[in-house]
């Protein structure tokens, strides 16, 4: 009879100790990877309808992002660029280009650019008063022949 309340304290204990586990607080689970896409296959400045390289980020899961973050962006080369749809008006950035929207223009500022370019992305979330990097990416553009695209190599 003693050995069987032994056996199911032990095991009440042992069920305690497991849920309390379980509850770890309010922790925020970080996203998990990240990729920058082009909604085009390729840019080139004599392209009238475009005014850079759109660029957006696209994320493995959605469930984990959380609601007030920023995308900084950084590129070798270039600027970037914001266009609002609703007015029309375009707004070149200062490096690095801070911004609330997951989609942004790269352009090649007409300097005949040639090779390779590296756009690096660093995402933070902004909570309580503080800056947390939750997510960094980049990407590779390819000029050939005037003509900038995504690098998939």
């Amino acid at each position: 009879m003693r050995r069987g309340k032994t056996i199911r304290n032990s095991f009440l204990l042992l069920l305690i100790l497991a849920l309390l586990a379980g509850c770890a607080g309010n922790v925020e689970e970080k996203p998990k990877n990240l990729t920058i896409e082009s909604p085009i296959e390729g840019y080139t400045p004599a392209m009238s309808s475009v005014i850079g390289l759109p660029l957006t980020v696209r994320w493995e899961e959605l469930e984990n992002i959380p609601k007030d973050i920023e995308y900084h962006w950084k590129a070798e080369e270039g600027s970037f660029l914001l266009w609002s749809s609703g007015t029309g008006i375009v707004e070149r950035l200062e490096e690095p280009a801070v911004v609330q929207s997951d989609s942004i223009y790269w352009w090649p500022d007409m300097s005949g650019l040639q090779g390779d370019y590296i756009i690096d992305l660093q995402v933070e979330a902004k909570a309580a008063g503080k800056d947390e990097t939750i997510a960094t990416g980049s990407v590779k553009i390819d000029c050939k022949n005037g003509f900038y695209s995504i690098s998939f190599e």
